[in-house]
């Protein structure tokens, strides 16, 4: 590609272009890897796609889980908010381990950013129901009348003590 052309291409891109522009080195380098390009346009243009295998790594290396978009299982109490500048699930679920709680909620949308101590006990068979492919696919909630809905918020689960030892 002629220097021209990428000048070009940077003008066309919204801008900070840097953020909105993958250089690919021509079809024979994108036929070579089309699997690796793909992955790189959709974690660069989609940071909120959902990757299993980073749900998973969380899992394992951080002892949560995400259980539920759009929604909470317990109660939401405006004394339970941890923190209104969270940087994310990780840093959520330390501050929710912190206060020792089992769940928490965190925010989206209006909300992102908001960290809330969830109500609800989290035992180690609702944690590996969750895990379970049937359990993420449609989540239980068995307290008061089920889920709660917001799209405010999302649910995580946080891993029971008792399956780290």
């Amino acid at each position: 590609m002629s220097d021209d052309t990428m000048k070009n291409m940077k003008k066309w891109a919204s801008q900070p272009w840097e953020t909105n522009l993958i250089h690919v080195a021509g079809l024979t380098m994108l036929e070579a890897d089309s699997v690796l390009w793909a992955s790189k346009a959709l974690t660069t243009f989609c940071p909120m796609a959902y990757s299993p295998m980073t749900a998973d790594y969380d899992m394992q290396v951080f002892g949560y889980q995400h259980v539920k978009d759009s929604g909470w299982c317990g109660e939401k109490l405006d004394e339970n908010v941890l923190s209104k500048n969270a940087d994310g699930a990780e840093q959520c679920a330390a501050l929710a381990a912190g206060a020792g709680k089992q769940s928490f909620l965190l925010g989206a949308f209006f909300r992102r950013g908001w960290c809330i101590g969830g109500t609800m006990e989290v035992g180690a068979d609702q944690y590996k129901e969750w895990s379970s492919p049937e359990g993420k696919a449609n989540p239980t909630c068995s307290i008061g009348e089920g889920w709660s809905s917001s799209m405010l918020f999302d649910f995580y689960a946080i891993e029971p003590v008792a399956m780290k030892e």
